[in-house]
């Protein structure tokens, strides 16, 4: 099996398409890299693993106080 080059690889394949499949192939290389620094490819995510996400409280009021507040600096804004 030969291994070609990158500059290799466009010369000869690439260079002649047409700029839209030069945009899909660029886009499936950018996907391939992306799943393969993820880890898995396509893993998906139960909602279980988000329990407890959110029980900390940040602001440190009462939900209900906190949403209020936001929305009275709504009013505010130009």
């Amino acid at each position: 099996m030969v291994i070609l080059k990158a500059d290799e690889i466009y010369e000869r394949q690439i260079k002649e398409l047409p700029p839209q499949e030069q945009l899909r192939l660029l886009m499936l290389v950018a996907q391939g890299l992306a799943n393969r620094e993820s880890g898995k490819p396509g893993k998906k995510h139960s909602v279980l693993e988000f329990a407890g996400a959110g029980a900390a409280d940040p602001v440190g009021m009462d939900a209900q106080e906190y949403v209020n507040m936001l929305r009275a600096e709504w009013d505010h804004r130009p």
